[in-house]
């Protein structure tokens, strides 16, 4: 890692962070961190991660900070210890150490834990990344500085944390970095980092990613045939679908997906990849192309990630009968409120064309699959509370066949086939059958190429 040290010298002077933070709370709270460091909330119809400034101050910084220094040659043991969480920890016990040795300060506290993580960690990142459980997005802004998180359950949210300059953010997302390329680490966390520059006389944007998330859909994904024949069923059958994953997971498990479909499929990709999705019929589009092509004749849309950019041109298409698979970290509980809300702001009619919701957990297998009952499709009584029902088909990667009597894939994949039920049951065995045969194979052959899917009965 290196620079610990050196860092401890020359961090800036507002405060002596590298961020600032301002007064900024939730009128309404929701959340408190373990630590009672970090809140969320709302402010109106907006999400809040704050950290809680009102609990030190600019002295107390200056003594942490001021331990800090006095550790000395003590920091280079910090340097040879894996996990960043073990280097907080141990930098954090130093400080309050020296606090109470040789300053008699009696601010020791979140001060200490708050220099600790610019020390030892990624500073605002880390402190972000310890607080908040979950798979999560961090948004930073080279330009301004200011950072938000996507949280699976309240969806976009302002903090009260920004970068004083680009070279301190740089520094932070290098340390990042260099924890992944080492494999330090298993937490899952995506942090994306806008550049906005001009272009022509038009601000564009360019997306840079920095992740500690598993990224490679394991084998073992495989191993779980029944699951991934449902999806494939789903997905021959045109519904739409949202899978809840971090956003390094998504590009391999939509892969996967995609080896299901035939090859003369056209598949429009939208969303920023590092390494986009190298299969025949994927058309890979800008953030910036979405919203001129998105009504293009693709038989499919898969993407990555949702924005105030992609929400509505995306949910417009499935609303026009385009199937859609959306990857986000959204839990599928939260994911219609949040879409509703701001920034994404899609319409209530256009959320309703969401059918079935797959969640993989930290090691990318199939944890569960859901699908959507909506009251404005008549699938479910009228509440009056806007809300809607779930019913869970698959639970710890296995299918729940009593759940399947009345599943909307098994009815729709019925219908456009020409099939009884049973003979869709029947099916969805042969293809968990075919996909165990072939488990080991995944990455060489296109699976949907080889499949000769059961005839209609003769009327």
């Amino acid at each position: 890692m290196g620079g610990i040290r050196a860092r401890a010298l020359k961090l800036p002077g507002t405060g002596g962070l590298s961020f600032t933070i301002s007064q900024y709370y939730p009128e309404k709270l929701l959340w408190i961190g373990p630590r009672r460091c970090i809140v969320m909330g709302q402010s109106g119809e907006t999400g809040v991660c704050s950290l809680l400034a009102l609990r030190f101050g600019r002295k107390g910084i200056a003594d942490a900070l001021n331990a800090a220094r006095l550790l000395g040659s003590d920091l280079e043991a910090l340097e040879r210890m894996p996990s960043w969480k073990a280097r907080v920890a141990v930098a954090e016990g130093m400080i309050n150490s020296k606090l109470a040795e040789r300053l008699q300060s009696g601010s020791i506290g979140i001060a200490s834990h708050i220099v600790a993580h610019e020390l030892a960690g990624f500073g605002p990142i880390s402190l972000i990344m310890e607080e908040v459980d979950g798979p999560l997005c961090i948004d930073v802004s080279y330009g301004s500085g200011k950072i938000a998180i996507r949280h699976p359950s309240l969806g976009a949210c302002r903090t009260n944390m920004r970068f004083i300059d680009g070279t301190y953010l740089a520094g932070a997302v290098a340390r990042l970095s260099n924890e992944v390329s080492a494999q330090k680490d298993n937490g899952e966390v995506d942090i994306s980092i806008s550049r906005t520059y001009r272009k022509g006389g038009m601000p564009e944007e360019r997306i840079e990613s920095a992740s500690i998330v598993p990224g490679r859909i394991p084998a073992e994904t495989m191993a779980q045939p029944e699951a991934l024949a449902y999806l494939w069923m789903a997905l021959d059958a045109g519904l739409n679908i949202l899978v809840s994953c971090s956003k390094l997971q998504a590009p391999g498990f939509l892969s996967v997906l995609g080896r299901l479909l035939p090859d003369y499929h056209r598949n429009a990709l939208l969303g920023s990849l590092r390494e986009p999705i190298a299969l025949k019929g994927f058309i890979h589009m800008e953030v910036n192309d979405a919203r001129q092509n998105i009504d293009m004749s693709f038989d499919r849309i898969f993407c990555i990630g949702v924005d105030a950019i992609r929400a509505k041109p995306l949910f417009k298409a499935a609303l026009a009968g385009i199937p859609i698979v959306l990857a986000a970290c959204f839990t599928p509980a939260n994911a219609p409120s949040i879409l509703m809300q701001k920034p994404y702001s899609v319409d209530p009619a256009q959320v309703d064309t969401l059918e079935v919701s797959v969640t993989l957990s930290a090691s990318g297998l199939i944890d569960s699959i859901a699908e959507y009952r909506w009251p404005s499709m008549a699938e479910t009584p009228y509440r009056g509370d806007g809300g809607f029902d779930m019913v869970e088909t698959c639970r710890n990667g296995a299918i729940d066949y009593g759940a399947l009597s009345k599943s909307k894939v098994i009815r729709k994949y019925s219908k456009i086939n020409v099939l009884s039920s049973s003979g869709a049951f029947d099916e969805l065995r042969k293809r968990a059958r075919h996909l165990s045969n072939r488990q080991n194979g995944i990455a060489e052959y296109r699976i949907g190429r080889l499949w000769k899917p059961a005839r209609a009965a003769k009327a």
